[in-house]
């Protein structure tokens, strides 16, 4: 009878397995598609689960011996291992007969969470009609009101200005605040112009006026001012005439507000929060001191690598949890996926 070239060894090798059925009922990958797109999902049994797991996404801890499930984008631009991530929510033994695994989605520049949104008019004192948006939460009633004062208009700021825009996309869903954004006189965005001039932040004390009108007609709570750059200028200056609880200025230059229009904070009643990026192109966090000095009981944030623009998730993430933290802090911290 004719000998077999193959070795033991490669029969052995060849030869399938003995099955293992907890493997098969608890360890299969799948893939299944969602609406943010295509996703692996891996069950890991509670054999398997030999050690402490930190989920990288909300980093809770799935303690030893307990099933759960892994997931990761399978289409995800950077390849599988650059975007995989965990469901936030622990699946136990108990939850393996479900048909679905919750998937989260990662929060990225472009996210637009659940709200109520509306395309509003302001009309200013002088009959300009501005434009803007108000966003609010989807179910529940907000807790406070942020009314967003742009950058420079002619640098290109308007009130889609991207920290402006990620405040309004997600903060109603993550804090439950209500988020008015609209374009300052003479300034443009796919939401339309606004009618008149550039005011270089004086003029622009009607525009505010209007903002904080439709605050009252409304009934909003608690108005917070965010300016960012130009838009603190106007905070600054005229912000004092208004019922407000305080000012979140980001990236303040200085170049408008006078020393007078900067001391009249002190002790004026609403708080006053200072964030300057350690980068930044126009006033860097020991000078900032320096010309705040006048407003002692001002909260001062410096912000570790920072730069004027806050480009990068990280930065957005940073600013808009020192927003929250005077707003809603009970609801930090913020998430990073969503639901």
């Amino acid at each position: 009878m004719p000998r077999s070239n193959r070795s033991r060894r490669r029969r052995a090798a060849e030869e399938p397995s003995e099955l293992d059925l907890e493997r098969i009922r608890l360890g299969m990958r799948r893939t299944e598609v969602k609406r943010s797109g295509t996703w692996n999902v891996q069950p890991v049994g509670a054999a398997a689960a030999q050690k402490v797991y930190t989920c990288p996404g909300c980093g809770a801890e799935v303690p030893a011996g307990v099933a759960h499930v892994v997931t990761w984008r399978a289409d995800g631009l950077m390849g599988e291992q650059a975007d995989r991530t965990t469901d936030d929510v622990t699946r136990t033994a108990d939850d393996e007969d479900r048909e679905d695994a919750t998937v989260s989605e990662l929060i990225r520049g472009g996210t637009v969470l659940p709200a109520r949104r509306e395309e509003i008019e302001l009309h200013t004192a002088d009959g300009l009609t501005l434009v803007g948006e108000l966003a609010l939460p989807e179910e529940a009633e907000p807790v406070a009101t942020l009314v967003c004062l742009h950058p420079l208009p002619t640098a290109g700021g308007f009130m889609d200005s991207h920290v402006l825009r990620k405040a309004a996309a997600r903060l109603p869903a993550m804090a439950d605040l209500a988020v008015l954004r609209f374009n300052f006189r003479g300034v443009s965005s796919p939401r339309g112009t606004s009618e008149g001039d550039f005011g270089h932040g004086e003029a622009e004390a009607d525009d505010l006026a209007a903002a904080m009108a439709f605050v009252r007609e409304r009934g909003l709570p608690a108005p917070w001012l965010l300016g960012w750059s130009f838009g603190t200028e106007v905070a600054l200056k005229h912000g004092l005439e208004h019922e407000i609880e305080g000012a979140i200025l980001l990236s303040p230059p200085l170049h408008r507000a006078s020393e007078e229009e900067v001391a009249a904070w002190a002790d004026a009643g609403p708080r006053l929060v200072v964030v300057v990026p350690e980068l930044d192109d126009y006033l860097r966090p020991p000078e900032a001191e320096e010309r705040f000095a006048s407003v002692p009981e001002k909260e001062f944030v410096a912000v570790e690598g920072g730069k004027h623009l806050w480009v990068g998730e990280a930065q957005t993430a940073r600013v808009l949890s020192e927003i929250v933290a005077r707003l809603n802090p009970g609801v930090l911290p913020l998430p990073t996926h969503w639901p």
